[in-house]
């Protein structure tokens, strides 16, 4: 066969947000923003009723930040169908949104058996689900985190993680949690009567 390429298109699902203020008042023109493993900024589509469209890939983790003046808020999931947030967005000058993906060395999304988050400037240990591909938590200005991970096959990676004073941006970063090595196994075959080697 004369075939030297082909494309397998992914199919793609619709992430709509909609954003509130603590009373569930819709707020006016904030800044969203969609983050995935490969891309950290889309443009979203505005609806008719207020909220944001995106387009994501089948199976992409993302995340999606909203934000207006000190208001913050977050939602997270993977693109398995379509789907709608209500993202509730809190007044909060101290956080920044913090966002870590969890991947193979092939760039495929892993999920981590145990996520441990510590605050190292308190001392605090932040609880976190494990069996997920995606870390989001908000981070508090000036403060450093030490995340550490493990597989569901013992593997094990760390991050540490600096928030400024002034930083403002999402805090980004992907973990690599390499697949467990495969090993060679051989065998042979033996009769139980006599011990002799079992031919074919």
């Amino acid at each position: 066969d004369d075939l030297f390429y082909f494309r397998i298109p992914i199919p793609e699902v619709d992430i709509i947000a909609h954003v509130y203020d603590s009373l569930k008042t819709p707020i006016v023109e904030p800044q969203v923003q969609l983050i995935t493993s490969t891309v950290t900024d889309l443009t979203p589509e505005t609806t008719g009723d207020g909220g944001f469209t995106f387009k994501v890939p089948t199976e992409t983790p993302y995340v999606i930040v909203a934000t207006q003046g000190d208001k913050i808020g977050m939602a997270s999931d993977i693109s398995d169908e379509s789907k709608t947030h209500q993202i509730t967005a809190q007044t909060d000058s101290t956080s920044v949104a913090c966002i870590g993906f969890i991947q193979n060395e092939k760039g495929q999304p892993k999920k981590a058996a145990t996520i441990s988050i510590l605050d190292e400037t308190t001392g605090q240990k932040i609880k976190y689900p494990g069996d997920t591909s995606l870390i989001t938590f908000l981070g508090e200005k000036g403060h450093q985190y030490q995340i550490d991970i493990q597989g569901h096959d013992s593997t094990r990676a760390s991050h540490k993680l600096v928030i400024g004073l002034n930083d403002k941006d999402p805090k980004i970063w992907t973990m690599i949690l390499p697949d467990a090595e495969l090993l060679d196994m051989s065998a042979r075959v033996f009769r139980g009567d006599d011990n002799q080697p079992l031919a074919n």
